[in-house]
């Protein structure tokens, strides 16, 4: 597989794992020392005003992140996210991705759009796989 297609792979389970609250296997996607930026204190817990939620460390995103979201997983409805086309500038073992989304919120008689926005990426190569060195 070459470098663009494992990048769009990684951006593809991003939001299927997420989704799925497959944490375990979500985390490999990141460095051990990445970071995990949310703009507006979206996802925050007991977030009451506006700024940036900052994660530093492959461990304590899944932490944060998998409590955050826990909620929106229940067994009559779902968070989904549906992603553009990633552009990607690849660099020699480090990469910047740029992708839109949506963030839908998925019952048995409403759809609604809980979020909506674009991802900032850093990506590094490391050990043969591209994962995340920065998501904002």
């Amino acid at each position: 597989m070459n470098d663009l297609d494992a990048i769009r792979r990684v951006m593809g389970l991003y939001a299927q794992l997420i989704d799925d609250g497959r944490f375990d296997e979500w985390g490999q996607l990141f460095a051990e020392d990445a970071e995990w930026i949310s703009l507006q204190g979206m996802y925050a817990p007991g977030a009451t005003k506006a700024g940036a939620w900052v994660v530093r460390g492959r461990d304590e995103i899944v932490k944060q992140v998998s409590e955050a979201t826990k909620g929106l997983r229940t067994p009559t409805s779902r968070s989904m996210h549906f992603s553009g086309s990633p552009v990607i500038d690849v660099h020699g073992d480090k990469a910047n991705v740029w992708c839109d989304f949506i963030i839908m919120h998925i019952t048995p008689t409403k759809l609604e759009t809980t979020a909506t926005g674009r991802y900032y990426n850093k990506l590094v190569k490391t050990g043969g796989q591209w994962r995340f060195s920065q998501r904002v």
